[in-house]
């Protein structure tokens, strides 16, 4: 039996995995998953054509206290783009277009293997 951290980071990692597939099926092509530079991190970078695109994965479970959607906070929001800003630096990547996407995935089931319902959204403001 999975310890409740185990099986958290399982559900992050599912959805993580399902997110880059749907993504891919899309027709972005991925660049970088789990991405860090000190304690910053980017779940996925993908290219939409000529746009980089940067992609924060939100996976919960169906029913919980937050939506997907809802836990990506404010304080997470700034999180995000000081990683982003991080990659551009470190790509030297500053003249290229890019955006901020999110994915959500929400889990109708509690175990393994997770029936994740997942939701696009491009383009989103932080």
């Amino acid at each position: 039996m999975l310890s409740r951290a185990e099986a958290r980071k399982l559900l992050g990692q599912s959805g993580e995995d399902a997110a880059a597939r749907l993504l891919q099926a899309k027709g972005l092509g991925i660049i970088a998953r789990n991405w860090r530079k000190g304690s910053l991190e980017l779940d996925l970078v993908c290219r939409d054509g000529g746009t980089l695109v940067f992609v924060e994965v939100r996976t919960r479970r169906a029913g919980g206290m937050l939506t997907p959607a809802e836990s990506l906070t404010p304080s997470k929001r700034r999180s995000f783009e000081r990683a982003a800003r991080a990659y551009l630096q470190a790509n030297d990547l500053w003249d290229s277009p890019c955006r901020f996407d999110l994915v959500c995935a929400e889990a109708r089931s509690i175990n393994p293997p997770f029936d994740l319902q997942l939701e696009h959204f491009i383009n989103v403001d932080l």
